[in-house]
């Protein structure tokens, strides 16, 4: 219960929405119903997305605490532990990337610059990069879920390796899917302030 109401801060009790929502009964015969039926009372939509990022780990054991088969439930020293492992543990790990979106860009502008330094050469108006890939944040999420959704490490449940391989995944796709992309779409459609 504790954890529960740690997670989601504005209800005074776990089933509080259960029992203010219309229906019959009183709040006790809702909740007898309820366990019945081995429901675990429902999450607060106002903190959707603390108990999807920093408060996942204290979910994780919140639903550990409330396993409906009491030999899966944690002893009080293991749930102490693994609190106490809650600082240590990390959410996500920020890698850097080789590439960016902008990248192609900053290449063109370098080899461009040692054109025109070297020979003076004149520059042509309006040049458009095959690879240029600002303004394609869309795009490149949509290719980025597709990969990830299509590989065989998702298909086969093999998550870890799937993860270790994503950088390589998402740099590849910057370098190669506005060569695509860029054939087809206009880049006027967007302005850079909106997308």
């Amino acid at each position: 219960m504790v954890v529960f109401n740690v997670i989601n801060p504005d209800m005074r009790h776990p089933f509080q929405a259960e029992f203010e929502s219309p229906g019959s009964g009183t709040p006790m015969e809702k909740l007898k119903e309820l366990l019945t039926q081995q429901r675990k009372p429902c999450f607060s939509g106002k903190y959707k997305h603390l108990q999807a990022t920093d408060w996942l780990y204290l979910e994780g054991v919140y639903h550990a605490c409330t396993a409906w088969e009491q030999q899966r439930r944690p002893t009080a020293s293991e749930v102490v532990s693994k609190l106490e492992e809650y600082d240590k543990e990390s959410l996500c790990d920020n890698v850097p990337l080789g590439v960016s979106q902008a990248s192609s860009v900053e290449a063109f502008d370098h080899d461009l610059a040692q054109i025109i330094t070297v020979d003076g050469s004149k520059i042509q108006q309006h040049m458009a990069l095959a690879n240029d890939g600002t303004n394609a944040c869309a795009f490149l999420c949509a290719q980025i879920a597709h990969d990830l959704h299509m590989s065989e490490e998702r298909k086969s449940g093999c998550i870890q390796p799937l993860l270790a391989k994503l950088p390589s995944l998402v740099e590849k796709i910057i370098n190669e899917l506005p060569v695509k992309i860029n054939q087809v779409r206009t880049r006027d459609l967007c302005h850079v302030d909106e997308a």
